[in-house]
């Protein structure tokens, strides 16, 4: 509705949308892809359609989760139809989403570990930054620890984490603040939205 000129984001809504398209703070829009220049909403799916090893927390709740030798691998699963996916550098790679109707489809991540779309944004941003909020033990938990390294260390806003012991961690791309603007824009990509 926006593109196409009948309705207006509010304040904060336009902030969040800037923050998930600016590379230094939310930089969503590497992988959830928009193209705000265009009025066909075809051409804003919010994904990329690729795989990305993000490191998602291990969903306790689940049955499966019980068992500490299950871990859902993703692309590399034994059961994937892509054979060529069965690689180990692979492993924990899930298709990036498309974020409309974000707001309707709680919980998030390919495993539901997170029950608000607020949670889900805050981890991105602070994964890297604050660990101790997301793994109760060791980070990446839901891969095995040899296929750990294959979670992207590097596309902003992960990079802000020390990479090796001794290394300085800086502080999180996005505030409290910032998490909520984008938050409240996400909740615009839902069908049927009118300005406020």
């Amino acid at each position: 509705a926006v593109q196409r000129g009948a309705a207006k984001f509010s304040e904060q809504e336009q902030r969040g949308l800037s923050l998930f398209q600016i590379r230094q703070k939310g930089n969503c829009a590497t992988c959830h892809t928009v193209n705000e220049a265009s009025k066909n909403p075809q051409d804003s799916l919010f994904t990329n359609f690729e795989y990305h090893a993000l490191g998602a927390p291990r969903n306790r709740a689940l049955p499966h989760n019980k068992d500490a030798k299950f871990f859902d691998l993703g692309l590399c699963e034994p059961t994937h139809p892509d054979a060529t996916a069965r690689e180990p550098k692979y492993c924990g790679q899930f298709r990036t989403p498309t974020l409309r109707n974000i707001a309707l489809t709680a919980p998030y991540m390919h495993n539901g570990v997170f029950v608000t779309l607020r949670e889900a944004v805050a981890f991105y941003a602070t994964r890297d930054t604050d660990p101790k909020a997301w793994y109760p033990g060791d980070k990446f938990d839901d891969l095995p620890p040899h296929l750990r390294a294959n979670v992207d260390l590097d596309t902003p806003p992960y990079q802000r984490g020390p990479r090796n012991p001794g290394d300085r961690v800086r502080s999180a791309q996005l505030n409290d603040e910032e998490i909520d603007d984008i938050v409240v824009f996400l909740q615009t990509l839902t069908d049927g939205y009118r300005s406020k």
